[in-house]
């Protein structure tokens, strides 16, 4: 699946839970669709939880989502 459509999914789907839309820059979009769809939920999950959007807190979720999805799989190895 592309992206921009699991990216546009999600958003949909947290802006009808929460009764409202969060305004993202399409600078905002492009990192967040950088990651994949569990780190997209997540990342979002969290703007829609804070109602933020400026750049600064969308890339403290990002760094924050992607070190806590990263884990050792064995002999050294990670895994996104």
């Amino acid at each position: 699946m592309d992206k921009r459509y699991i990216f546009d999914t999600i958003n949909g789907m947290l802006s009808k839970k929460h009764r409202s839309s969060l305004s993202l820059s399409e600078e905002t979009r492009a990192l967040i669709c950088n990651c994949d769809s569990e780190q997209i939920y997540k990342i979002l999950f969290s703007l829609y939880a804070a109602f933020r959007t400026d750049e600064e807190f969308v890339r403290q979720c990002i760094a924050g989502i992607t070190k806590e999805t990263k884990r050792v799989i064995g002999f050294g190895l990670q895994r996104d």
